[in-house]
């Protein structure tokens, strides 16, 4: 993570993201990226509630958890 860009992690820091990061906002493995796209892959979730919970709380969500996906050309 380059230092410069610590702010942007931290305007868009949630409990959302927090989910999928299971040591916070000093995880090595995240990086902020901006795309231009032409074609993207968007996932619909219908979690349960427990699922709903660890979304909320910041908690890891179980690859069961993450719901459908497509393609779509935007």
């Amino acid at each position: 993570m380059c230092v410069q860009f610590r702010f942007l992690i931290d305007k868009y820091w949630s409990n959302g993201v927090e989910a999928w990061y299971e040591k916070g906002k000093d995880d090595p493995n995240l990086l902020m990226l901006r795309f231009n796209l032409a074609d993207a892959e968007i996932w619909e979730a219908d979690p349960s509630l427990k699922g709903m919970f660890k979304l909320m709380t910041g908690k890891t969500i179980s690859p069961d958890e993450m719901g459908e996906h497509d393609k779509v050309t935007l």
